[in-house]
C-alpha cells in the first residue's frame, strides 16, 4: 500500500515456510522454503534456490522449533 501511494510498484507477496519435526526429545529437522506470485500462473510457486533443509539433527533445530511454536502460539492465542 505504501509503494502504491508513492508511485511504486508493491513488491509481488511472498510467502516463506518452515517445517519443523522432532526426531528426539532434544533433537529436530528443519525444511524451508519461499514461495512467491507467479501471476502467470495464477498461483505461488517456489522461488529457486530458496529451500534448504537441516544440515543434520541437532539441538540447535529443536530450540528453534521451540521458539518458533512459541511466537506463533503467542500470535495466535494472545
Amino acid at each position: 500500500m505504501v509503494d502504491q501511494l508513492n508511485g511504486r510498484t508493491p513488491p509481488l507477496p511472498q510467502i516463506i515456510n518452515t517445517c519443523y519435526s522432532f526426531v528426539s526429545q532434544k533433537e529436530a529437522i528443519r525444511v524451508s522454503s519461499v514461495h512467491q506470485w507467479d501471476a502467470g500462473q495464477s498461483t505461488l510457486v517456489a522461488v529457486k534456490g530458496s529451500g534448504g533443509v537441516s544440515a543434520a539433527r541437532s539441538e540447535p533445530e529443536a530450540t528453534y522449533a521451540w521458539n518458533w511454536a512459541r511466537a506463533i502460539w503467542a500470535d495466535s492465542l494472545t
